[in-house]
């Protein structure tokens, strides 16, 4: 069994977004022609209080040229910060889809990032086009990074980018990263996201708040809002959109704290709404018609199948130059 550190992880390739973006619309392929397979994540949560902190177990297969079952192990814990200590661990481990097999375990926070941005990068690309030029990011943290990452790289178009954290430090840190990245693009922290007076063509929620700062007016009409955080937006706003769009709906109703998926318990917000699924536009199925004045929502619960494929194409790439550590299991 390999054993990959982070720092083997990053060595591998995975962080480049066309990297993912391919290896994500690979993915969705398969899915929409029945090759992956998830089983129910499963939450441990040890306090009854409502925030995201629990133990989460997340298993799935993916076939096609993968062909490795695995799971993620992923803990959420906010008040890490307090410690000095990171709000999110993640390890990943792939075994062979025939024999069961443990093939590697590897530290899993660098493919879970990679994997949410170049998710909503490709559904970035079938939901906007050239007329999107402004971007709110609420958030500052590692997820808010990538999800700015993947939309400057599938929409090219945007010129203007403001980022949004509770204090304005990390908001401002972040925008100066990107600024010297893309200096082409106007990136600059902003205190609230109506601050600048302007309605954004594109939105992200990508925040832990238990406490909603994006409500409905913050959104104008022909917006896209990207939702990959937790309760980023209130149960008002969410149910406000003309079309949503969902990596997956079945499989984030049941525990989901997400404001979308409460709502639908509370009897708010109809899965019937749902226009489609994110393979569906991979395949052509399903192509938004725009209107204007047309709001849509995209959120993304997070479907570990990418995960899996991204962890696929990381060990293929240790074996290949030789990262790692290699553990005899069975020695006694």
């Amino acid at each position: 069994m390999l054993f990959l550190t982070k720092k083997d992880v990053i060595s591998s390739g995975v962080t480049d977004m066309s990297v993912a973006c391919d290896i994500i619309r690979k993915t969705l392929r398969l899915t929409a022609e029945g090759g992956v397979k998830s089983a129910q994540e499963i939450p441990l949560k040890l306090s009854g209080e409502v925030s995201d902190e629990a133990f989460y177990s997340l298993p799935a297969y993916v076939g096609g040229s993968f062909d490795k079952a695995g799971i993620k192990w992923t803990t959420h814990h906010p008040h890490n910060k307090e410690k000095g200590l990171p709000h999110i661990f993640t390890t990943l481990e792939l075994n062979d889809a025939l024999t069961g097999e443990p093939l590697v375990l590897m530290e899993g926070s660098v493919i879970s990032a990679m994997r949410t941005g170049a998710v909503s990068a490709a559904a970035f690309g079938y939901l906007t086009d050239e007329t999107a030029k402004t971007l709110f990011c609420g958030g500052a943290g590692v997820q808010a990074e990538q999800q700015l990452n993947a939309a400057l790289y599938a929409i090219p178009s945007l010129e203007k980018v403001h980022i949004f954290s509770k204090t304005g430090v990390r908001a401002a840190a972040l925008a100066a990263r990107l600024s010297e990245k893309y200096p082409e693009k106007e990136i600059k922290a902003v205190s609230s996201p109506s601050a600048e007076g302007i309605s954004y063509d594109v939105l992200i929620g990508a925040t832990n708040s238990s406490v909603p700062y994006l409500h409905e007016s913050d959104f104008g009409d022909g917006c896209l809002y990207c939702h990959i955080g937790f309760k980023d937006i209130d149960e008002k706003a969410v149910c406000g959109f003309d079309d949503y769009v969902l990596d997956d709906f079945e499989a984030g109703v049941t525990y989901s704290g997400q404001t979308l998926f409460d709502a639908n318990r509370k009897g708010l917000f109809d899965k019937g709404r749902i226009f489609g699924l994110l393979h569906e536009f991979e395949t052509g199925e399903k192509k938004l018609v725009r209107r204007a004045g047309k709001k849509i929502m995209f959120d993304a619960f997070g479907m570990v199948i990418f995960d899996i494929a991204l962890g696929c194409y990381v060990y293929d790439c240790a074996l290949k130059n030789h990262l790692g550590t290699e553990i005899d299991m069975l020695s006694e």
